[in-house]
C-alpha cells in the first residue's frame, strides 16, 4: 500500500468507527499534530476520536486532492457529520446532549508521513482560524465567535 491508500484506510476505519482497526495503522510513537492541539500520540488522538465518534456518528473526514507516494501522503480534510449523540469531553468539562445539528468544519489541509514498515509515523493538520473542537462547540451553538458561552440548560462549560 502506498502512503495516499494507507492514509484513506485509516480514515475509512476511523470513520466506520474501528479505532482498533485504525490503531493498527499507527506507528509506535505515532504523532498527531496540529495548532490546536499541539502534539499529541496515538492514545490521546483516538480516544479523542472515539469520543466525537459517539457523538457524531455519522461523521466523515471527506478526503479530496490526495496525493502522496510510498511514504508522504497530502490531501484536504472537509469533516462533517450529525449531533446525534452526547458529546461528553470530562477533560474539558463539556457535556452536550445531542441537538440533531449537522456540522460542517472547513477544509483544513493535512499532510501524513508513512514508515518503511506501512505503517504512519506522523499527521499534521493545518487548522483555519475556525475549525476543529472550538468550530464544533460554536456550531452547536455551545459558543460562539467570542468564546465559550455560560452555561444554561444542558450545555455545561463547553471551553475549548
Amino acid at each position: 500500500m502506498n502512503a495516499p491508500e494507507t492514509v484513506t484506510t485509516l480514515f475509512d476505519r476511523i470513520d466506520s468507527g474501528d479505532v482498533t482497526g485504525a490503531a493498527r495503522l499507527l506507528a509506535p510513537g505515532f504523532e498527531h499534530v496540529s495548532s490546536l492541539s499541539g502534539v499529541i500520540g496515538a492514545d490521546r488522538w483516538l480516544a479523542a476520536l472515539q469520543l466525537i465518534g459517539a457523538a457524531f456518528p455519522d461523521l466523515t473526514h471527506g478526503i479530496t486532492d490526495l496525493t502522496g507516494d510510498t511514504t508522504v501522503a497530502a490531501g484536504v480534510f472537509h469533516v462533517a457529520g450529525t449531533h446525534t449523540g452526547r458529546l461528553l469531553l470530562p477533560q474539558r468539562d463539556i457535556d452536550i446532549p445531542a441537538t440533531g445539528r449537522r456540522v460542517h468544519l472547513p477544509p483544513e489541509p493535512f499532510q501524513a508521513r508513512v514508515a518503511a514498515d506501512g505503517r504512519i509515523e506522523r499527521i499534521r493538520v493545518e487548522h483555519s482560524p475556525r475549525s476543529g473542537l472550538p468550530e464544533i462547540l460554536r456550531q452547536l451553538g455551545a459558543c460562539d465567535s467570542q468564546g465559550p458561552r455560560a452555561s444554561s440548560g444542558d450545555i455545561h462549560g463547553a471551553g475549548g
